[in-house]
């Protein structure tokens, strides 16, 4: 079984399209094969555009309630990593 590298970043929001491109610059830079982002901020309408920016698969959940602020699963497009299924 090969091994996995793991990351969890707080990016106390991604809504700025000049940080978030920044953020997700940076990150496809580093060797992890999973990202994990805390407090992104998404919403229903930013998904797809996020989708499309972040060059790998990627999970968004923008939180059950106005409180939450919203998380995000980023797979790096240049690992050998498969998602079999998920659940939000």
């Amino acid at each position: 079984m090969a091994d996995l590298i793991v990351a969890s970043y707080n990016v106390d929001g991604l809504k700025d399209p000049n940080k978030r491109k920044q953020i997700f610059d940076f990150l496809s830079q580093k060797p992890y094969d999973i990202i994990l982002l805390q407090e992104v901020h998404v919403q229903e309408t930013d998904i797809k555009q996020w989708k499309l920016e972040w060059k790998g698969f990627s999970i968004w959940n923008p939180g059950l309630t106005s409180k939450t602020c919203g998380s995000g699963i980023l797979i790096n497009q240049n690992k050998q990593v498969t998602v079999i299924d998920y659940k939000k």
